[in-house]
C-alpha cells in the first residue's frame, strides 16, 4: 500500500465507523502525525494530502476552531460536514454552502 492508499484509509478510519458522533473530519496535524508514525516523512505526507486534495478524493475545511480538518469527498462524508456545522452554536454558513455545492 503506498501513501497515499494509506492516507485515504486513515481519514476513513478516523472519520467513520461504529463511534457515536462520528467526527466530520480528522485535524490535519493529527493525519500527518498518523503517517509519521507508519513512517512517511513529513514531505510525504503533506505531498499525499496536497495531492488527494487537488484530485477531489479528500477535502480540507477549517473548524469553528480554527484547525485544518481532512474529509473525504464521499456524499456522507461532505454531509456529515453540514450536520456538524448544523449543530453546532456557531455555524459556519459559508462552508455549508461551499459544501453543499460539492453535493450537487
Amino acid at each position: 500500500m503506498n501513501v497515499y492508499q494509506q492516507t485515504l484509509e486513515i481519514v476513513e478510519h478516523n472519520t467513520g465507523g461504529p463511534r457515536a458522533p462520528l467526527p466530520a473530519g480528522i485535524p490535519q496535524a493529527t493525519l500527518r502525525g498518523h503517517l509519521a508514525q507508519i513512517g512517511y516523512a513529513p514531505d510525504e505526507a503533506w505531498d499525499a494530502i496536497d495531492l488527494l486534495a487537488e484530485n477531489g478524493d479528500l477535502y480540507l475545511w477549517e473548524d469553528n476552531r480554527g484547525r485544518v480538518r481532512v474529509s473525504r469527498t464521499t456524499e456522507p462524508a461532505l454531509k456529515a460536514i453540514i450536520g456538524e456545522q448544523n449543530a453546532s452554536d456557531d455555524p459556519n454558513r459559508d462552508l455549508i454552502r461551499e459544501v453543499a455545492t460539492l453535493l450537487d
